[in-house]
């Protein structure tokens, strides 16, 4: 069963709208200037929930912590762990959106998604013992992993909710949950916005193969699931500090998976993007080895590459779910499907420009000589790898 919406206490239900906490006290989200975050710290302020922003620049957040790993003196850290737990007291719950699509190595991977968690939990720990009650977390991970995932991204990802649920489970943190999204669009996201951009400049799309079905999840689909484990995650954790927590049948930590409706290819994508932008696009299958070698060029090229290692990893290998999971945590609804031609996605590329300033709809002539130029490309990709092997 679903809670009921809470208004600016957090604790009197007032409505069927999705809730937001279940006690007294302001949640803090950290990562809340990121993509999803400002949708998270948008859906709880909606709710009337006195949501913080945390952060370590004072100028962008409301609760500056430092959650960077404490490789200084022992005294300084000790000094700086004591200072930022000393900001959560009073603090209903925490929700975690740290995380990261590039990393230069696997130190930065581990960086964002591990020891930011495993700092978070300690400045948990030492608020709740100073409090004398427990904190709850939502720590926001990605769907479809699994123990066998080798790849830095997803590897760390699943050490991230190791590191939650060990917490749960010791009593560090309060009763929490794991949201699992799968790939997120909506205003503001970085997926569908290169998509498209992909498309707007280009009559061809290259489309790794193999490649994994994906369920694309709207952002607000993923903020409101957000807000309910914020209020599951507050309640479960007063009960289970009650001395009703005997009859408490409430897991220390639930995962939930948050995706979209149906499973769609890339190349789906790529043609109803296209035709959401009036264009035409056809998407060409291209090796995603030969499509990684290029993507490692990208990735030296820009800070802000169309297409990471990590992202060609999900897109290999797919991003699905469990569905009626999300439409459990959704109050019963359908999660809305992927929309190519959404408004928005059509303001957001409105003023984008081609990848390295060229563009292969500018004329015929000029997208015959790109679309050789990148054929020659991907063929010598393809024959300096095969010759690499040997």
């Amino acid at each position: 069963t679903q809670p009921a919406t809470t208004r600016r206490s957090m604790g009197t239900a007032k409505t069927s709208e999705p809730p937001a906490g279940a006690s007294s006290g302001f949640v803090v989200v950290v990562g809340g200037r990121g993509f999803i975050g400002r949708h998270v710290i948008a859906a709880l302020r909606r709710h009337g929930v006195d949501a913080r922003v945390a952060g370590r620049d004072p100028h962008t957040a409301d609760l500056t912590l430092d959650l960077s790993p404490k490789g200084h003196a022992v005294d300084d850290a000790e000094k700086s762990l004591e200072r930022d737990a000393a900001k959560l007291r009073g603090c209903a719950c925490v929700v975690n959106c740290v995380g990261v699509k590039f990393a230069w190595h696997r130190k930065g991977w581990r960086a964002a998604h591990v020891e930011t968690v495993r700092t978070l939990v300690e400045l948990m720990r030492r608020a709740a013992a100073a409090a004398a009650s427990r904190i709850p977390l939502v720590h926001v991970s990605v769907a479809g992993l699994d123990p066998r995932f080798e790849d830095p991204y997803s590897a760390t990802k699943l050490h991230g909710e190791a590191v939650v649920r060990e917490a749960a489970e010791t009593g560090a943190i309060g009763r929490s949950v794991v949201v699992r999204p799968g790939v997120v669009w909506g205003a503001g996201d970085d997926f569908s916005r290169k998509l498209a951009a992909a498309v707007k400049h280009a009559p061809v799309f290259p489309a790794p193969t193999p490649s994994g079905p994906m369920q694309i999840v709207h952002v607000d689909d993923v903020a409101d699931v957000i807000v309910r484990a914020v209020q599951r995650a507050v309640m479960s954790t007063t009960t289970a500090a009650s001395a009703a927590s005997k009859d408490d049948k409430i897991p220390v930590v639930e995962t939930v998976e948050v995706v979209g409706p149906a499973a769609v290819t890339l190349p789906e994508l790529v043609r109803a993007t296209a035709a959401g932008l009036d264009l035409a696009c056809r998407p060409v299958p291209v090796p995603a080895f030969v499509l990684a070698r290029a993507v490692a060029v990208l990735e030296l090229l820009s800070r802000d590459p169309p297409l990471t290692s990590a992202q060609l990893t999900l897109l290999r290998r797919g991003v699905v779910g469990d569905v009626s999971q999300t439409r459990a945590w959704l109050g019963g609804r359908e999660p809305r499907a992927y929309a190519g031609g959404d408004a928005k996605l059509k303001a957001a590329v409105a003023d984008v420009g081609p990848l390295f300033g060229v563009s292969l709809r500018l004329s015929r002539p000029a997208a015959l000589v790109a679309g050789g130029a990148a054929l020659l490309a991907a063929y010598y990709a393809l024959v300096s790898s095969s010759w690499g092997s040997f």
